[in-house]
């Protein structure tokens, strides 16, 4: 995985931090997963053959951002594979983020995604289903 540390991408530089997994400590690639780019050095583990991040959740990450750059918490609800959460991530450095997914396939690739991308300190990610009692995946507060 040593190309996704290279600084430039046809003649763009890439901003932020180079993430951990950039630099080759980061989660390996299992069958029926791609490793995908998503802000500047921040990847995405996804499965090949089954849902994928889209200009939608790029551009749900950007309004939210935009609407509030000063965020020291973020809660997103339904969070999938973290697309959303993790561009906000990349766009908010000093922000904590709380997100809750239901569906244990997609925690996985998550928590990959956010030690890939070096976020493990303030990104928490809970599997729980709030069609259930108690589904905000451990309580507590966000």
């Amino acid at each position: 995985m040593e190309h996704f540390a290279a600084p430039m991408f046809k003649g763009w530089a890439k901003p932020g931090l180079t993430p951990p997994g950039a630099q080759g400590r980061g989660p390996e690639l299992e069958e029926g997963e791609t490793l995908d780019a998503i802000s500047g050095y921040f990847r995405l583990f996804q499965l090949r053959q089954g849902h994928r991040f889209s200009t939608d959740d790029v551009l749900t990450a950007w309004y939210g951002t935009g609407a509030c750059p000063w965020a020291r918490t973020v809660l997103d609800l339904g969070s999938g594979i973290g697309t959303v959460g993790m561009v906000a991530a990349w766009c908010l450095p000093a922000a904590r983020f709380v997100t809750v997914e239901a569906q244990e396939e997609s925690v996985r690739l998550a928590r990959k995604s956010a030690c890939w991308n070096g976020l493990l300190e303030r990104y928490e990610i809970r599997l729980g289903d709030f069609r259930e009692s108690g589904g905000g995946g451990g309580g507590g507060v966000f």
